[in-house]
């Protein structure tokens, strides 16, 4: 697993290949916080043993607030955890319907996977 820089919720490379994706703006916001989540799923996954579609959005909000890498980069308090938690929750769904196509599970999703599927997804409704 690739490890994150304190302030960075994405490393270089993969911003640049988002950057890079034939996508909206919105849709590049998206695609970020699909990778992100993806990482942080698989990270609460490997701490608690659980497989990442069944954690709740209060073990996420619970990883958050004791995430150090999180608490270095921004000021947490009760509020900004309960939305970022929701935020990590919420993209699980994007990450389910990439894991049904796919036949990969979450833990082994890789970032082209994701920014592949939105760049499908995002064509088909054109």
């Amino acid at each position: 697993m690739t490890s994150r820089l304190p302030v960075e919720f994405l490393t270089e490379e993969e911003a640049m290949v988002v950057d890079s994706a034939l996508l909206s703006s919105a849709d590049k916001f998206s695609t970020r916080l699909a990778i992100y989540a993806c990482r942080a799923l698989k990270e609460i996954s490997l701490e608690t043993a659980q497989p990442p579609e069944t954690i709740s959005e209060e073990a996420i909000a619970h990883w958050v607030k004791h995430d150090s890498h999180i608490q270095q980069a921004i000021d947490l308090d009760e509020s900004f955890i309960n939305f970022f938690a929701r935020l990590v929750s919420s993209a699980r769904v994007p990450l389910e319907k990439i894991t049904q196509e796919t036949q990969v599970q979450i833990t082994d999703l890789k970032v082209m996977d994701i920014v592949d599927w939105f760049e499908k997804d995002r064509r088909i409704e054109v």
